[in-house]
């Protein structure tokens, strides 16, 4: 659910910080590997107010992470790639989700295509939907019971009316 459909369904004014949809420009670590500029990027996202935060940063969002269990619950994470509560278990406590990419499943089904192909070359790429199970959400795990079911049941209804094509999700960004 992004912040614009939110707001327009529950007639909020939820902010994203750090990113501008129109300039397609934000704020960024310019390092997958430095811990402490992850921190220093979510220190300023939480001085504007952020009280979640979605780091795709590699092992820089690492620092942000470690923020946020320092910060006695002042911020959460939402972690992305594989579910951070497997890949970084240390920081569980402030990870509301994850958004996965299911790499294993795309590499079985190339994998598998290859096999049925008789040897043939396949070209073309994958790109990963909610339809293909290329993306998903983890569990909330720790965050389970903070999460109404309603909301819950809310998220799983956006998932089916975006693979069914109800509601388009877009973005200059993506792949065309």
């Amino acid at each position: 659910m992004t912040a614009w459909h939110y707001n327009k369904v529950k007639n909020a004014n939820v902010q994203v910080l750090g990113w501008n949809k129109e300039t397609q420009d934000g704020s960024f670590t310019n390092d997958f590997v430095k811990q402490d500029e992850g921190k220093k990027v979510s220190d300023t996202l939480v001085a504007q107010g952020a009280d979640i935060i979605m780091p795709v940063a590699g092992g820089a969002g690492l620092g942000t992470a470690d923020a946020a269990l320092s910060s006695g619950g002042k911020f959460s994470v939402i972690w992305v790639d594989v579910d951070g509560c497997e890949s970084a278990a240390r920081y569980c406590p402030v990870f509301l989700t994850t958004v996965v990419k299911n790499i294993p499943d795309a590499v079985r089904d190339a994998a598998l295509e290859g096999a049925k192909s008789g040897g043939k070359l396949l070209t073309g790429g994958f790109i990963g939907t909610l339809e293909n199970n290329g993306v998903s959400i983890a569990p909330y795990h720790e965050f389970d019971s903070k999460v109404p079911a309603e909301l819950k049941a809310e998220i799983e209804q956006l998932k089916k009316d975006i693979i069914a094509g109800t509601i388009k999700v877009e973005s200059p960004a993506q792949p065309k």
